[in-house]
């Protein structure tokens, strides 16, 4: 499970953080190979990619982008991977609220 904050950014090598989608699932699928995993059958869920809104600060039309600019991003990461996207809620104004169960990969999510 990650929690990317940006599509793409700057990659410094010796901070490597996991803020941005292009480079944290790549990683993400390195490090399971490390351990001697298989990746095969891997599946992914997406959810998130709200547009954010704020109410009393201007902000560009840019930064209202990047929740979708988030999930095309990953979308297109995991195809690269060959990695099935096999659920997803993406979209709308409102945050999400996600319980994840990593035994059996069942996700339940509410609005926030």
């Amino acid at each position: 499970m990650c929690h990317c904050l940006l599509p793409v950014g700057d990659h410094d090598r010796d901070n490597p953080g996991y803020r941005y989608v292009d480079s944290t699932l790549s990683r993400m699928m390195h490090a399971i190979k490390e351990t001697g995993l298989p990746l095969q059958g891997m599946q992914a869920k997406l959810f998130g990619g709200t547009i954010m809104t704020a109410k009393s600060v201007p902000i560009s039309e840019t930064y209202l982008r990047v929740g979708p600019a988030n999930v095309e991003m990953a979308r297109n990461v995991l195809k690269d991977l060959g990695i099935p996207l096999v659920a997803e809620c993406v979209g709308g104004h409102k945050g999400y609220k996600l319980f994840f169960n990593s035994g059996t990969g069942d996700v339940f999510l509410s609005r926030l």
